[in-house]
C-alpha cells in the first residue's frame, strides 16, 4: 500500500515495526494492525503532508469502529478481548476510556454517537486496504445496538490487567516507533551480583549481626514465590540486602529489569548515589523534577530521552510510589505508558507503609495477578509492614520476632504535656546535657512555632519542613551530620514528617507528636540508628494538630498510646503493637471502591480515587513559585516559540519550567492569604507566583507564617 502513517514513513512499515515489540501476542498484533487503519483516508494523507497544518485529523474512532464491527458475532455480543482491542485503539491518543461511567463519556455512551460515516465508507472503497486488512462487509446500523446487548458486562482483576497492558504496549510501541523509526529493542539489566559483592568487601565494614540477618534473608528466598515481604527494623541494611536479592532473582529468573520504588522524591538522590557507586552509569532515576540532557547533537535528542525516561524503558529504574501507583491506576496516556515496563521485572517497594491507606485493599487484591500476568517479582519492605499480602501468596524473608528482639536501641516514653513551652523546655534540657535532639510534629505550623521558641535559646538548632526549597532542606541535613558519619552531635532539629523515611541521621534523643504507629516507628529509626548509644529515649506527646486518618489514629491510640501512659515500650517489644495495629486496620479499613470500579471498567473513577488518595491538588493548597517572575518566563517562552511547531513549543515550555521547578512549593491557601496581597497567576505555566521573596521566605524555615515573619533576616 502507498499510504503514509507519518510524513516520512509508510503505514505498512510503521505497523510492521510496532508489531515486532511483541509479535507472539495475538491480541497486541490485531490491535496494532488496526490502530492506524483510518489514516488511509485522503483527508489524512493530505493532512500529514501539510507541515503548516496544526489542526487535528482524528483517525482512532474510525479505526476502532471498523475493528469492532469486523469482530462481533451475529448476536452482537462483544468478546472481552475484542473490547480490549477496541478500547485501546479508540483511546490511544488520549486517556483510556471507561466502559461505564455515571457521568457519561464512556464506551456505552459512545455506542450511541453519530458515526464518522464518510470516513468509513471511503475506507471500504479502497480495494488495497480491504484486501490488506481482510475487511468484511459491515452493517454500520448495528453499532448503536451494541449498548443494549453488552451493557451488563462485568470485568475481573485479570481483565483489568489485560486491558491496561494492551493499552500500554500499544501507546509505548507506537510512540517509540514514531520517534526512532525502528522496532523497539528491549534493554536488559546487565548488573551482576558479583560486582555488588566486590563493592561490599571494599567499602562496607563487617558487622556480624547485620551480616547474619542478611544471610538469613537470602537463605529464606525461594523461587516458588514471586511476592516477598521483608519486615525488619531500621539499621539492618535493607537497601543493599534487597539489591542483592533483586539481582539474584533477576539472574535466576531471567528477568530483564529492576525497578526500585521509594516513597518520596526527596530520598531518591541518596539511594541513587549508593547504587550508582556500585553500578556506575547503569541506574536511571525518575521523578517529576528530574532534568533532561539538552546537549545532544540532534534536535530531537531531548524528546527521545524524555520519552525513554518517562516510559521506564531503561533496565534499572529508581522512582517513587507516586509514579508506580499512577502507572497502576491512572487512565492517562502519560501514566499508562509505564505499565508495560513492569513486565519481566524485579520490583522492590521500600517503605510500603507509605502507600496511601485508601489503596491498601485494592493493592492487596491486585498484587498476585500483577505478579503472575506480568511475570514479575515484588519485594515489599518496611519496619512497619501493613497487611498487603495474603500469607499463602507471599513469603516473609525474616524471622521478624527474632530480628526485632535483637534490636533494642530505644524506649518509647509518655510525655505528659503537648504545650509548646513545655516541649521547648524538655528539648533544651536534653540539649544542655550535650545530647542531639530530634522532635517530629504533625504540622508545618507547629514545627515553625516550636522552632521559633528553640531558636531563641539555641543557635545550634534547625528546622525541616515541606515549605522549604529542596536545596535548603539538603543543606540542613548536611549541616546536621558530623563529618564522615550520619551521627548528629549536640544539635536540635524540629521537623515534620519529611524526616521519617530514608533520611540517614542518628540522634541521641527523640520527641514525637502522637501519630499513626508506623510514623512513630519511622521517627524512632532516626534515634540511636547505629545502636551504639545504649538505649535512647523517645518521648511521645499527645496530638497538637490533627492531620491523619481517623481510623489510623484510633487504632494507634488503642494499640500503643493508651498502653504507653502506663508502661514504657522498648524496641524489642514493639513488633506486637505494630502487627496488632495493622491487623485492626485490615479488619476495619474502609473500601475506596476501586475493586467495584474495576468490575465496571470505570477507569475515570479508578484514576480519580488514586489521585485523591495521594491528596494532590487539594482545594486548599496552591502551587506557588517563590522569588520567580513568571512574566519574564512567559515573555521568554513567547519569543522562543514564535516560529516553532506545536510539539516544539511544548518542549520549549518544559525546558523553561525546569529552570524554576525547584522554587515551586505547595502552600496552604490560608497561609497564603495571611500575606495580605493577591497572588499572580501564569496562564502559560498553570501556577501562581510571587516575584519578591524578601519578607516571605527564610532559608532557615521556608515560607514564613504570619507568626514568625518578623523574626528572620531574609535571604
Amino acid at each position: 500500500m502507498k499510504y503514509r502513517s507519518h510524513p516520512d514513513q509508510k503505514l505498512t512499515d510503521h505497523l510492521n515495526n510496532i508489531i515486532l515489540y511483541d509479535k507472539e501476542d495475538d491480541l497486541f498484533y490485531r490491535c496494532v494492525l488496526f490502530h492506524d487503519l483510518a489514516k488511509v483516508t485522503d483527508s489524512f494523507q493530505t493532512y500529514i503532508q501539510d507541515t503548516d497544518n496544526h489542526s487535528s485529523n482524528p483517525h482512532a474512532p474510525a479505526s476502532a469502529i471498523i475493528y469492532l464491527l469486523n469482530h462481533i458475532d451475529r448476536h452482537l455480543q462483544i468478546k472481552k478481548n475484542d473490547l480490549f482491542i477496541f478500547n485501546a485503539i479508540l483511546s490511544h491518543h488520549g486517556k483510556l476510556k471507561s466502559f461505564r461511567y455515571e457521568y457519561g463519556n464512556d464506551i456505552l455512551d459512545y455506542f450511541k454517537m453519530d458515526l464518522p460515516i464518510q470516513q468509513l465508507e471511503e475506507i471500504y472503497t479502497k480495494d488495497d486496504v480491504v484486501n490488506y486488512f481482510h475487511l468484511q462487509e459491515i452493517d454500520i446500523s448495528q453499532f448503536k445496538r451494541l449498548k443494549r446487548k453488552n451493557r451488563d458486562l462485568k470485568f475481573s482483576i485479570e481483565d483489568y490487567i489485560d486491558q491496561k497492558l494492551l493499552f500500554s504496549k500499544l501507546i509505548f510501541a507506537d510512540k517509540y516507533e514514531a520517534i526512532f523509526k525502528e522496532n523497539h529493542h528491549k534493554t536488559v539489566n546487565t548488573c551482576k551480583i558479583g560486582t555488588l559483592h566486590k563493592y561490599l568487601q571494599q567499602h562496607i565494614k563487617k558487622d556480624c549481626n547485620r551480616d547474619k540477618v542478611k544471610d538469613d534473608i537470602l537463605n529464606r528466598y525461594s523461587d516458588k514465590f514471586h511476592i516477598f515481604t521483608l519486615t525488619a527494623p531500621t539499621g539492618i541494611g535493607k537497601t543493599l540486602t534487597s539489591l542483592e536479592l533483586a539481582l539474584e532473582i533477576k539472574e535466576n529468573g531471567g528477568l530483564g529489569k529492576i525497578i526500585y520504588i521509594l516513597p518520596f522524591t526527596s530520598i531518591i538522590d541518596q539511594t541513587y548515589e549508593v547504587f550508582d557507586a556500585i553500578f556506575k552509569d547503569s541506574i536511571t532515576k525518575h521523578h517529576y523534577a528530574v532534568s533532561f540532557d539538552e546537549d545532544g547533537d540532534e534536535n530531537n535528542d531531548y524528546d527521545r530521552w524524555k520519552f525513554i525516561l518517562n516510559s521506564w524503558n531503561e533496565p534499572f529504574i529508581v522512582s517513587t510510589l507516586y509514579q508506580l501507583f499512577f502507572a497502576l491506576f491512572s487512565n492517562t496516556n502519560s501514566d499508562n505508558i509505564k505499565f508495560q515496563a513492569l513486565q519481566n521485572s524485579v520490583i522492590v517497594i521500600d517503605e510500603v507503609q507509605a502507600i496511601p491507606f485508601e489503596l491498601w485493599k485494592v493493592f492487596k487484591a491486585i498484587l498476585p495477578s500483577l505478579s503472575k500476568k506480568l511475570n514479575s517479582t515484588f519485594i515489599l519492605m518496611s519496619a512497619t509492614m501493613p497487611v498487603l499480602t495474603e500469607k499463602t501468596v507471599a513469603q516473609e524473608l525474616t524471622d521478624k520476632k527474632e530480628v526485632f528482639r535483637q534490636k533494642n536501641r530505644y524506649v518509647l516514653k509518655y510525655f505528659q504535656s503537648n504545650a509548646l513551652d513545655d516541649l521547648a523546655k524538655a528539648i533544651l534540657d536534653q540539649y544542655h546535657q550535650k545530647k542531639s535532639v530530634l522532635c517530629v510534629v504533625n504540622s508545618i505550623k507547629t514545627s515553625k512555632l516550636l522552632y521559633k521558641k528553640i531558636k531563641e535559646a539555641s543557635e545550634n538548632s534547625y528546622c525541616l519542613n515541606s515549605y522549604m526549597f529542596f536545596e535548603d532542606r539538603k543543606e540542613v541535613i548536611k549541616n546536621l551530620k558530623d563529618k564522615k558519619s550520619n551521627n548528629v552531635s549536640n544539635k536540635i532539629l524540629i521537623s515534620t514528617q519529611v524526616i521519617e523515611a530514608g533520611v540517614d541521621l542518628d540522634f541521641d534523643v527523640g520527641f514525637r507528636e502522637f501519630s499513626p504507629i508506623s510514623s512513630i516507628i519511622q521517627t524512632a529509626g532516626r534515634i540511636n540508628r547505629e545502636g551504639k548509644k545504649g538505649i535512647s529515649e523517645i518521648y511521645i506527646f499527645d496530638t497538637i494538630t490533627k492531620v491523619y486518618d481517623d481510623t489510623m489514629i484510633s487504632e494507634s491510640r488503642k494499640n500503643l498510646f493508651d498502653a504507653l501512659q502506663s508502661n514504657d515500650i522498648y524496641e524489642k517489644d514493639i513488633l506486637k503493637h505494630v502487627e496488632d495495629y495493622f491487623q485492626a486496620l485490615d479488619d476495619n479499613k474502609g473500601d475506596s471502591g476501586i475493586l467495584r470500579d474495576i468490575e465496571n471498567f470505570c477507569f475515570d473513577c479508578i484514576s480519580k480515587k488514586n489521585h485523591d488518595a495521594f491528596r494532590l491538588e487539594s482545594d486548599f493548597i496552591k502551587s506557588v513559585a517563590l522569588g520567580v517572575n513568571l512574566k519574564i518566563c512567559e515573555y521568554d517562552y513567547f519569543e522562543k516559540s514564535k516560529d516553532l511547531k506545536i510539539y516544539e513549543r511544548k518542549k520549549e515550555k518544559e525546558k523553561i519550567i525546569k529552570k524554576f521547578q525547584s522554587y515551586v512549593l505547595n502552600i496552604k491557601e490560608k497561609d497564603l492569604k495571611a500575606l495580605g496581597f493577591e497572588l499572580s497567576f501564569s496562564d502559560i505555566f498553570g501556577i501562581f507566583y510571587i516575584q519578591a521573596i524578601d519578607g516571605i521566605y527564610s532559608s532557615q524555615s521556608g515560607f514564613l507564617l504570619k507568626e514568625e515573619k518578623s523574626e528572620f533576616s531574609f535571604s
